[in-house]
């Protein structure tokens, strides 16, 4: 699925003892129907990020099978008006339309929690810093009640970090995300159909 047309013909020459040029591949790639298009970037790793994230999934596994009505999942996002949907379907030989770009698009800024049968979202202030304070007070304490039932996952984000003293405090039980994996926490999903 991904490579040059040289390194597929390379592959094909060293591995199956297929000898092609690399027109031939793009001629039988096309036969059957495949077209090259960009790949996004997916979320920055660091050397160890792979053996945490699988220490955190083996760790949790029973957890999470156990505890799936009684977890709630948060979140923020900054969302914008841009087009941000950098590939898009065309049939072969098609150009894909471009992306519109504002200057300065307007933007909001929202805080997001779902859980089995509950979720609340809270929108900042225009401009309105999100720190530790700010997200206590607004986010955090008007759920206190509901939190103290449920397991609360977040994941590193400065603003986390700086409540834990106030999640200790009200005896909140806490589960962090390993860094660099928002593809762990299901309201991520959420938030493509809140954009």
């Amino acid at each position: 699925p991904t490579g040059s047309l040289a390194k597929i013909a390379r592959v094909l020459s060293t591995q199956h003892s297929i000898h092609v040029s690399k027109s031939t591949v793009r001629r039988d790639r096309i036969a059957v129907g495949l077209v090259t298009r960009r790949r996004p970037k997916g979320p920055g790793r660091y050397r160890g990020d792979a053996e945490q994230r699988l220490s955190f999934a083996k760790k949790h596994k029973c957890f999470a099978a156990k505890n799936k009505r009684k977890t709630i999942f948060v979140d923020e996002k900054l969302f914008d008006s841009l087009d941000s949907d950098v590939h898009c379907y065309v049939k072969p030989g098609e150009r894909p339309p471009p992306r519109e770009r504002d200057r300065f698009p307007p933007r909001v800024h929202v805080f997001g929690m779902i859980g089995y049968n509950f979720r609340a979202l809270h929108v900042f202030e225009d401009g309105e810093k999100v720190t530790s304070d700010v997200y206590e007070k607004d986010c955090l304490s008007p759920h206190v009640k509901l939190l103290k039932t449920k397991w609360f996952l977040h994941d590193n984000a400065g603003a986390h970090k700086g409540v834990k003293d106030w999640l200790e405090k009200n005896k909140i039980d806490v589960i962090q995300f390993p860094a660099r994996s928002p593809d762990m926490n299901p309201i991520e999903r959420a938030w493509s159909i809140v954009q």
